[in-house]
């Protein structure tokens, strides 16, 4: 089945942070995504505005922006591919990794990465650090470039940090921590040598922040422990393919959904429970089985489609969880978007193809999108995503 939304507004961005102001008042944050007919990730404003989600259509704001290429000193500054937007929820701070971009690449690739804070009132622009890749070398002395992922998240005066790590055509799997006074980087290599690519924080039932947990690539998931900072390596059990954390602040959940199959493995959905310890614990495998069909009539295989970019979605009456979807029955190089009510992961009747109000569903769930009540300092469902046409 595919199930048509009602809204969509253009934005030239990869994913956005969304802050609830109020019960339907939202203030959303991007990124404004350049191209210089090379390089398609080249970032020069943020961008805000408010948006009224109590009545239909939405009421939008007027656009405000802030300059973040200026204060970054890069004369062309380029954001990672995926995950670009972090926040620090103890100073009320956008967190953006900037790279100078290197004359030839369509994404981020350099040795040049600055890590870029901007107050959420676009009151000011801080470059909390000047020069990631040396700061990487520290941890991995064969370093030749940051490539791709560059995402940070701060809580209780801590950061943690995700970057994609590379030695010529090698691996290296680094995590950046900043303990209020001092920047490290950790070589988490115990279980896999792969990089990191995004952070994702994590409370526990009683809403108490416990820490954070990566999606690392090639199952190379790691928790770092709030306060202390401890790095471990925790590849969910059961994958072999790069697993995504997402917190479910309804249901108190870690989900983890696969992707990186080019054969037809089993791309798993499992949850488990926070554990302040661990990271997460009793870890269950809810995968499901069956079919959905597009409006292209591609019957896509809910058990091996590849699960990646996932997000709690609300339109204030139903909660979805809703990802990327590629093979698994869609034709190579293209994407859909699919959703599954949220706790329902095993059952295939609660599987669902998502299209634009046209009723066209050729599209690519475009980055992170997470949505923060800035007061609490707790993560809340989105009332929005960005998805990109995939003809």
């Amino acid at each position: 089945m595919v199930v048509t939304m009602q809204y969509s507004s253009d934005l030239a961005t990869r994913g956005l942070l969304a802050f609830r102001l109020s019960a339907h008042l939202y203030e959303l944050v991007w990124a404004e995504v350049l191209t210089n007919g090379i390089a398609e990730y080249i970032v020069r404003k943020l961008k805000k505005v408010t948006v009224d989600f109590s009545v239909s259509p939405p009421q939008w704001g007027s656009v405000s922006e802030i300059d973040v290429a200026t204060p970054s000193g890069l004369s062309n500054p380029i954001v990672a591919y995926c995950y670009v937007l972090g926040y620090d929820f103890e100073n009320d701070e956008i967190l953006i990794a900037l790279g100078e971009w290197n004359g030839s690449s369509a994404y981020l690739e350099s040795t040049t990465v600055k890590l870029l804070a901007v107050k959420r009132d676009f009151s000011n622009v801080t470059v909390l650090h000047d020069d990631l890749f040396s700061l990487v070398q520290t941890a991995a002395a064969d370093a030749t470039k940051i490539r791709s992922y560059a995402h940070f998240m701060g809580y209780g005066g801590k950061i943690v940090g995700a970057l994609g790590v590379y030695a010529n055509g090698d691996e290296r799997s680094v995590v950046i921590l900043y303990d209020g006074s001092v920047w490290s980087a950790v070589r988490a290599n115990d279980a896999y040598d792969y990089i990191q690519e995004k952070v994702e924080p994590i409370w526990d039932t009683e809403d108490n922040f416990i820490g954070w947990l990566t999606e690392g690539h090639g199952t190379n998931t790691q928790f770092i422990k709030y306060p202390e900072l401890t790095v471990t390596a925790k590849p969910p059990a059961g994958t072999l393919f790069t697993t995504e954390p997402i917190y479910d602040m309804l249901n108190h959940k870690v989900i983890f959904i696969e992707w990186g199959s080019a054969t037809g493995d089993t791309q798993h959905v499992l949850v488990a429970d926070p554990d302040p310890t661990d990271g997460y614990a009793n870890l269950t495998d809810v995968t499901p089985t069956g079919t959905i069909t597009d409006n292209e009539a591609n019957s896509i295989d809910l058990n091996t489609v590849n699960k990646a970019h996932g997000l709690i979605f609300s339109d204030g009456v139903n909660t979805w969880l809703v990802f990327v979807g590629t093979r698994g029955g869609i034709p190579t190089d293209k994407t859909r978007v699919l959703k599954v009510d949220l706790g329902s992961y095993s059952d295939p009747a609660k599987y669902d193809v998502i299209a634009d109000p046209t009723n066209d569903d050729r599209y690519e769930l475009r980055g992170l999108c997470r949505a923060i009540d800035p007061t609490s300092k707790l993560f809340v469902p989105s009332p929005i995503f960005v998805v990109l046409p995939k003809p």
